[in-house]
């Protein structure tokens, strides 16, 4: 485990931290108001046999997009961020889903909410997007 800014990188065992990729990153849920926000919508699931909370799919999207519009987040990540949004949305994603997709990402910047709204309903309608 090794600490970046305000993260904590989990890397795999005998893992070379400045060449491989980590297997998990833990936040604080204080670090900024989109991850206070998303940490306060979960909901209880079944992880490898054991009862734990996670974010709920509205939660997970503007946590996406949050890292989507980040611009010191690589190029080829925030595009990866805009996929999983696509396949998150694919799966089933209500109005209350967007509902709270739009209300967490509202905390990113002004505007931000009216923004993934276009976002959400581009990909919906197969139309290309912008970051």
């Amino acid at each position: 485990m090794r600490a970046f800014g305000d993260m904590l990188r989990v890397f795999a065992a005998g893992a070379d931290p400045a060449r491989d990729e980590a297997i998990a990153e833990l936040l604080a849920k204080d670090v900024n108001p989109v991850l206070g926000a998303a940490f306060d919508a979960t909901e209880p699931a079944t992880v490898l046999g054991h009862e734990v909370r996670v974010v709920s799919r509205g939660a997970l999207v503007a946590l996406k997009f949050h890292a989507a519009v980040s611009p010191t987040r690589r190029i080829e990540d925030r595009y990866q961020d805009v996929a999983d949004i696509g396949r998150i949305i694919a799966r089933g994603f209500e109005p209350a889903d967007q509902a709270t997709a739009e209300r967490i990402a509202g905390l990113s910047y002004p505007g931000a909410s009216a923004d993934l709204a276009t976002l959400l309903n581009d990909l919906r309608n197969g139309r290309p997007v912008k970051l």
